[in-house]
């Protein structure tokens, strides 16, 4: 096997959501989950809801966060692509990208 291939379960059993690194962000910052809200222009619950990974991160929220942390946004949607694709996997509905 190459250095470029992997087998599935080289892919970790679970799914990160971006709310992790959005809550780690918040403690870096010293920022309140309604301090956040107010900044995204959300209500705590929908900002609730996005960092526990019960709604997808939107173009307009990864912007938005942008602005609030200073990580641009292409990477606050490529951690919400790669969760979605983990999502996928432990539900079995592909391995496509599974050691991405």
């Amino acid at each position: 096997m190459s250095a470029t291939e992997c087998h599935p379960s080289d892919a970790p059993d679970y799914a990160v959501p971006p709310g992790e690194t959005i809550y780690e962000y918040l403690d870096e910052l010293g920022m309140t989950q309604r301090e956040l809200a107010v900044r995204l222009g959300l209500t705590a619950k929908q900002v609730n809801r996005l960092l526990r990974g019960l709604v997808p991160l939107s173009h307009e929220i990864a912007e938005r966060l942008e602005l609030v942390t200073g990580m641009p946004a292409r990477l606050w949607k490529r951690l919400e692509v790669d969760y979605q694709s983990a999502q996928q996997r432990l539900r079995g509905e592909g391995t496509m990208g599974a050691c991405t």
